[in-house]
């Protein structure tokens, strides 16, 4: 490229320049002259006219059969090599022989031929569950070959995954991720958003942000009565079944594991039946003589750390049983 013609075509190329001038008449001279051009600069392109720049008469060097040869190209690539000297040598026919030389320096300029690379196909994190807004979660990052404007990088969230930037946001310059929304457990256990990195040429490559939700203990176990009766009849053996109970907690692991309890010395117990269900049973007979009423209180404990628990009051009322009617001899008198 001249300092002065900028090639309207490029497109990645290879250019290789030999120069040899055979001058029968030139007298002894150096110097310097510097060209800059394109990385993608089309095969054959000028890269500058050596002769006039350095102000030879282009009459006198065709009379010395002075000769310009292009040979076999080898890859412009910046990144590579941003520079390159080529030594020009000019000789005269006389006697003595005299020569001058030239360097000529050639720099490589920059084409928006890289994509962003990521440091990573995934990044994974961890965070507990209602951990407030503005909590950091990871930084990404991605690199570009190219320079200057060419190698700035904007990061972004994937269109696809738009919903997600109610929960997460990417800082675009810093790839810095912040928490900006609520993060529940039991609603979501896992996050998985994708990212890219985007030059200013609109090359991009694009990753994944793996978020895992980490459990607390913060829900109460649920109790749900099932069925219950209200009157108990007096004589009812022991294990007859009172109430029926299921008892849940959506946390996970210790957190959702559940015991249920009685307090005080009454006549019923409290009993696991399936996976999450109990049921209330009479321990003893009962007698009404010694108590016709009871308020059973019934208590679940989690077994995470704090333990969360909930607790029910069941109504209970004792009945006799129906006196059975006894019939006497009657005895008539005449």
């Amino acid at each position: 490229m001249d300092r002065r013609n900028q090639p309207e075509q490029t497109m990645k190329g290879h250019v290789g320049l030999l120069l040899c001038i055979a001058v029968l008449s030139f007298a002894a001279a150096s110097g310097q002259v510097t060209y800059s051009i394109p990385e993608e600069m089309k095969i054959g392109s000028l890269v500058g006219n050596v002769a006039q720049d350095i102000g030879l008469d282009l009459k006198r060097l065709a009379s010395g059969r002075a000769r310009i040869h292009s040979a076999d190209g080898k890859p412009l690539d910046r990144e590579n090599s941003e520079q390159m000297s080529l030594l020009l040598s000019a000789f005269d026919g006389g006697e003595p022989l005299m020569s001058g030389t030239m360097q000529i320096h050639v720099t490589v300029l920059d084409a928006n031929d890289n994509s962003p690379h990521f440091t990573k196909p995934v990044y994974e994190a961890t965070l507990t569950e209602n951990s407030p807004k503005g909590t950091s979660v990871m930084t990404v990052s991605a690199s570009d070959k190219d320079k200057g404007s060419n190698g700035e990088i904007t990061y972004i969230i994937s269109n696809s995954k738009h919903r997600f930037s109610e929960i997460f946001q990417i800082d675009k310059t810093s790839g810095a991720v912040i928490l900006v929304g609520n993060i529940d457990y039991e609603k979501n256990k896992h996050y998985q958003v994708d990212i890219e990195a985007v030059d200013s040429g609109g090359l991009s490559d694009s990753s994944k942000i793996i978020v895992d939700v980490i459990d607390v203990n913060d829900n109460r176990p649920l109790i749900n009565v099932l069925s219950k009766s209200d009157n108990i009849v007096e004589d009812s053996p022991p294990d007859t079944v009172i109430a029926m109970l299921s008892v849940s907690d959506p946390d996970s692991a210790e957190n959702g594991e559940v015991e249920c309890s009685m307090i005080g010395s009454i006549p019923f117990k409290i009993q696991s039946t399936l996976n999450g269900f109990y049921s209330l049973v009479t321990d003893v007979a009962l007698d009404r003589e010694v108590a016709s009423h009871y308020n059973v209180s019934v208590t679940c404990c989690d077994q995470g750390v704090p333990s969360l628990s909930s607790s029910i009051t069941l109504s209970l009322q004792i009945t006799t049983v129906p006196d059975k009617q006894t019939s006497r001899p009657t005895i008539k008198h005449k």
